[in-house]
């Protein structure tokens, strides 16, 4: 990858990893430790969230190919009805170290200047065999600091209950309302967003 260069006080130097990909890679703070499944079930029963799907068994054509889920969440920003308004400290990204797709929200957020407008949280397995997936196994009570979700899967549950897919990385929320907005590849949409939450303008 080609180097990127900042110019402050009119010289020019070279990005640092960290400046350019944010925590997204910052080893410090990758995953050292996972809950018990106990304590994941009973995260599940308090919440309503069900055990994560397969890929090798929901994912996979006549063929024997793997076939990735579609996105089901691509909310835009607008002030239309079903659109989400751009509003700094109103959005959440979930994403998972060592995933590339997290990459590429976390490089947009801080080129943008974004890092004070949106905030970040990192998922990790859930109990040792991740029966519920995405959870928050570093952080206080393993539950999200901001939200006090215990697993991703429960803002697409919230979003729409008869969702029947897997909780994806990267995920944009609104944390204010809990719900899902987008995910995955549909990060190019957010791209082209970004700005407007910057401004707050749409």
């Amino acid at each position: 990858m080609l180097p990127l260069f900042v110019y402050e006080e009119g010289e020019e130097r070279e990005m640092s990893s960290k400046e350019l990909f944010g925590s997204a890679c910052d080893l410090s703070s990758h995953s050292k430790s996972v809950y018990s499944d106990e304590e994941a079930e009973q995260h599940a029963r308090e919440t309503g969230v069900n055990p994560r799907p397969m890929e090798t068994k929901n994912e996979i054509d006549a063929r024997g190919a793997f076939v990735r889920q579609a996105n089901a969440f691509r909310v835009p920003f607008g002030n239309k009805e079903g659109e989400w308004k751009a509003e700094a400290g109103r959005y959440r990204i979930f994403r998972a170290h060592g995933c590339s797709w997290s990459n590429r929200p976390m490089i947009v957020k801080h080129i943008l200047g974004l890092d004070n407008v949106i905030s970040d949280q990192a998922v990790a397995r859930s109990g040792e065999t991740n029966k519920y997936g995405w959870g928050f196994p570093d952080a206080p009570g393993h539950r999200d600091p901001a939200t006090g979700a215990c697993f991703l899967s429960g803002f697409y549950k919230k979003a729409d209950p008869e969702y029947k897919g897997r909780a994806a990385t990267p995920s944009l929320v609104d944390v204010e309302k809990g719900v899902v907005g987008r995910i995955r590849n549909s990060w190019p949409r957010f791209t082209i967003s970004s700005p407007r939450l910057a401004s707050g303008s749409t």
